[in-house]
């Protein structure tokens, strides 16, 4: 048996190298690589209160701009959605607060069923398990991960990836039929206020470097 702290280390570089991947991704965001995804129209309906103007409107699925690229490890796919700065939006503590709360993750991803924290890696970095909403006959998914939120004045990025398998691994890693954990390689939003900025700004100061040219967006991988 060991201490711990070579599957925290382990956990550690599965961070890091989540982290090394995006800024890659950043650096390469206006590659030919990326090629725009044509999304299949949909009916849609909206709410909207009667007497509320256009611009109130909540978002739909057509106004969100995918590109995919294929990598050796598989497709990284990138979602871009620009929101006005009103009502409050333009507020990057607001934002922090939502994604970094995991148990609000099911109000914002019709994906997930349920998600809350198992412990906290450091008063920065979090440990999460989701359970995703697959009906039958596709088993139930789950993942664990960890996360942890970069930001500056204006950019806020929450990157997380699947926390690696081990012998000496705690309980809540080991399978939990009937849920398949396939694992999440990388999940990061970014959100970059162009408010302040009207370039991408510095993605995370320390930790991400020189500042990135448009396009701005959500990379996933």
């Amino acid at each position: 048996m060991t201490d711990g702290s070579r599957l925290r280390e382990s956990w550690s570089s599965a961070l890091k190298h989540a982290q090394n991947n995006f800024r890659s991704l950043l650096t390469s965001s206006a590659s030919a690589s990326w090629k725009r995804v044509t999304a299949v129209a949909r009916e849609t309906t909206t709410n909207s209160p009667p007497g509320k103007g256009k611009g109130k409107a909540l978002p739909q699925a057509s106004d969100v701009i995918v590109h995919r690229r294929p990598t050796k490890s598989g497709d990284v796919v990138r979602l871009v959605l620009e929101l006005p700065a009103e009502d409050g939006l333009a507020s990057l503590e607001s934002w922090r607060a939502v994604l970094t709360t995991p148990e609000m993750r099911k109000e914002w991803d019709p994906t997930v069923e349920a998600a809350h924290v198992v412990e906290m890696f450091d008063p920065n970095t979090r440990i999460s398990k989701t359970d995703f909403t697959l009906g039958w006959p596709a088993n139930p998914r789950d993942a664990i991960t960890i996360s942890r939120a970069y930001t500056d004045a204006n950019t806020l990025i929450d990157i997380s990836t699947s926390l690696p398998r081990s012998t000496d691994e705690p309980g809540y890693l080991r399978p939990a039929p009937p849920y398949y954990s396939p694992g999440v390689s990388s999940l990061s939003p970014a959100l970059p206020n162009h408010q302040e900025s009207q370039t991408c700004p510095n993605y995370g100061s320390p930790a991400f470097g020189n500042k990135i040219s448009k396009p701005c967006g959500v990379p996933l991988h």
